[in-house]
């Protein structure tokens, strides 16, 4: 059917149990899809092999923009073979491979041709197994990535050491606005690191570092650095260890960042003094006064022993 589709935009095959076999067959059509621009293959389990097979064809798809590989199986080798034919992919914009477990070696792989993929504005690499060997080799080449708008790294190990390549790119990165780092594991030290390029103007919007043991003096680091800042929207810190002294310093800033709309600060053992600092601090702003923008703020599960009016 598909080669009498000539007119076709759009594919989506996503959890149709496509292994390696039905790769072989899908390749031999996509070829006539000359104005294919979405291709979305995500959670199937064709894995390296597979991966092969659509690496040959993809060369072809000049048209192409969005291609979404997640959850497949794909491993560090199947993303040396798809690496090899992503240059080609000249118009693409939009890149899935979460869940795959490419790990260092295929985040190296992966680095050598991102440089060519200069459209690229979406990148998905969470749940990758990626640690810091491997955030060193994309870091450097995520500098010629000026058109990258959202980094996904969320649920993987890139660690304090990690989180300091990353810092080194953001500066050249100055079209990202999204950036999750969800569970890496990047603590007060990672914070420290990526603190300098947020407070030197940089455009971010909604930056996510939940479960990443960051306490007091992350905390402090990171209302330092967006004290100011009238890009940040949304800031996520749930599930961190900030406590009382971590929730005083964010409040004392509020004021400061006017487009912050969404905080989270849910389970960070704020305790009652976290929580009061925060109500007397929006009380001042007088209606969120100095804070206009702020519409949520979350301190749910903060080990609070009283009713804190306000919260």
């Amino acid at each position: 059917v598909l080669p009498e589709c000539r007119a076709l935009t759009h594919l989506d095959l996503s959890n149709t149990c496509i292994n390696s076999a039905g790769v072989r067959h899908l390749v031999s059509a996509l070829p006539a899809c000359s104005l294919l621009s979405h291709l979305d293959l995500s959670v199937n389990s064709f894995s390296s092999r597979g991966v092969e097979l659509l690496a040959s064809v993809l060369c072809h798809c000049k048209s192409l923009t969005s291609l979404d590989l997640s959850h497949d199986s794909i491993g560090s080798n199947g993303i040396g073979r798809l690496g090899r034919v992503l240059g080609s992919c000249s118009a693409l914009k939009v890149l899935g491979l979460r869940r795959n477990n490419i790990g260092d070696a295929g985040a190296s792989n992966l680095a050598k041709v991102l440089g060519d993929c200069y459209r690229l504005s979406h990148l998905d690499l969470g749940m990758n197994l990626i640690g810091s060997e491997g955030m060193d080799s994309l870091a450097i080449t995520l500098k010629s990535c000026t058109a990258l708008v959202s980094l996904e790294l969320a649920l993987n190990k890139i660690g304090a050491e990690g989180a300091g390549k990353l810092a080194g790119t953001l500066e050249d990165c100055t079209a990202l606005t999204h950036l999750d780092l969800t569970c890496n594991g990047i603590g007060d030290e990672g914070v420290r690191y990526l603190a300098p390029p947020l407070s030197n103007g940089h455009r971010l919007a909604h930056l996510d570092l939940t479960l990443n043991g960051i306490q007091a003096a992350g905390a402090t680091e990171l209302a330092n650095a967006i004290r100011g800042s009238s890009t940040l929207t949304k800031l996520e810190l749930q599930r961190n260890r900030i406590g009382s002294a971590g929730a005083q310093r964010l409040a004392s800033v509020l004021r400061e960042c006017a487009g912050l709309s969404y905080l989270d600060l849910r389970a960070n053992s704020i305790g009652d003094s976290g929580g009061l600092a925060m109500v007397s601090e929006l009380r001042e702003l007088g209606t969120l006064g100095g804070c206009k923008a702020l519409t949520l703020l979350d301190v749910c599960e903060n080990e609070f022993c009283t009713e804190i009016s306000g919260l």
